[in-house]
């Protein structure tokens, strides 16, 4: 893997690294204010900010923004004429295959910067082109605005892909927590590719997902995205993917800690049982601990999870 030159650390405070030249025109979109009270926390160093974080993750996906605007690469594309409407580009090899990603935050934010740009780092150094995913979260994430935002951005791809050196066949789309809830629920018919005549995903992979909207959901990103519905049962039924599956759902990796301690393990077990049932190529792996929201999960039981997450692609959906 080729490795990028650092120059974002965990002693870097939030002020200097939107100060950056490379960084002033799109530091509203880099990290956007539903995260970072930058009033209040922008003289503070990274490493200051929480200790939750994963610090050299956070700062791999960071300096990678920054070597491709330094490099001059447009990394900031708008797919819809909406201020929330924006993805952005981490280019692999020219015409390589491509990963969407979403990334989650309970449909009250969108943290590209722990479970997308880091990721998308990692895919480029594996040679395939990223996209993070910005939809509408908070008062704006009742269904179906956040799944109309990513058939927006994926349809933008597909028509942009030659631009963009994007190989859209066989794409795979990538969610995490309540993003896992956005990916998972664009591989069904009723919500997804389908509903929006788009080409069908060729595999999805979905990391500690929330999968359901009954008792185990996760009751945040259950909340936002229900709204005014919230508490009806024919909603309920209708945005819990493990109840949308089938047979031509797209072949799917799948893995959550034992004891997630923010998703119940449920709804993965759902989710597997779901796929299992309408015989849909599928990989479910559980790892030991109450992890979530680490992202690529370097330094946990879970590391590795994105090789055999790429591994498990190329498989089901080998280059032509």
């Amino acid at each position: 893997m080729k490795s990028f030159h650092e120059t974002i650390t965990a002693s870097m405070s939030l002020d200097t690294l939107l100060s950056l030249p490379e960084f002033l025109p799109i530091r509203q979109q880099l990290l956007t204010d539903d995260f970072f009270d930058l009033t209040k926390l922008g003289d503070v160093p990274l490493r200051d900010l929480s200790n939750t974080w994963n610090l050299p993750l956070l700062c791999l996906g960071l300096n990678r923004v920054l070597k491709l605007r330094r490099a001059g690469e447009p990394v900031l594309y708008w797919y819809g004429p909406e201020p929330h409407q924006f993805l952005f580009r981490f280019p692999g090899k020219p015409g390589a295959k491509t990963v969407v990603i979403c990334p989650g935050g309970g449909y009250s934010l969108v943290w590209s910067p722990g479970e997308g740009y880091p990721v998308a780092a990692r895919l480029n150094q594996m040679g395939y082109n990223a996209f993070v995913v910005n939809y509408r979260v908070g008062d704006q994430a009742e269904a179906p605005n956040p799944m109309d935002d990513l058939a927006a951005a994926i349809r933008y791809l597909h028509d942009h892909s030659a631009a963009l050196q994007s190989d859209l066949t066989g794409y795979a789309v990538m969610g995490f927590s309540a993003g896992g809830h956005l990916a998972a629920s664009f591989g069904t018919e009723s919500l997804g590719w389908r509903h929006y005549d788009l080409p069908r995903p060729g595999a999805m992979m979905l990391c500690y997902p929330v999968v359901t909207m009954g008792p185990s959901s996760e009751p945040t990103s259950r909340s936002r995205l229900l709204g005014c519905r919230l508490g009806d049962a024919a909603a309920e039924a209708a945005y819990s993917v493990e109840r949308q599956v089938t047979p031509a759902y797209p072949p799917s990796f799948l893995w959550q800690c034992d004891h997630d301690a923010v998703v119940p393990i449920e709804n993965t077990i759902l989710l597997d049982r779901a796929l299992t049932n309408h015989h849909v190529v599928h990989s479910y792996e559980t790892y030991s601990g109450q992890d979530h929201g680490t992202g690529l999960a370097d330094g946990t039981a879970a590391a590795g999870w994105l090789e055999r997450a790429i591994s498990f692609w190329e498989r089901v959906s080998p280059a032509p």
